[in-house]
């Protein structure tokens, strides 16, 4: 693998470059030229990411379909009744 510096990989606007040096977990591998992370150590952090599972929220309308309906109206009665006073 050809070594370049970041600098030449920006000029040439490339994804990665290589530097032939080990990362600080001694990866010898390509770097990204917009994070300096190496390829290596993103494909581990990845892993682990995808590994934990997703995270559930509750629900953002807890309230049934009618009565949001009728908060979302009670909230559009006063912004209106605000814009006449103003």
């Amino acid at each position: 693998m050809k070594i370049i510096t970041r600098q030449q990989a920006l000029a040439a606007d490339l994804r990665t470059y290589f530097t032939g040096e080990p990362c600080l977990n001694g990866h010898i591998a390509q770097r990204y030229t917009g994070s300096k992370c190496c390829y290596e150590c993103d494909k581990i952090k990845t892993k682990v990411r995808r590994a934990k599972p997703r995270v559930e929220y509750a629900d953002p309308y807890p309230l049934p379909m009618g009565e949001r309906q009728l908060c979302r109206l009670a909230v559009e009665f006063v912004r209106l009744i605000h814009g006449a006073m103003a």
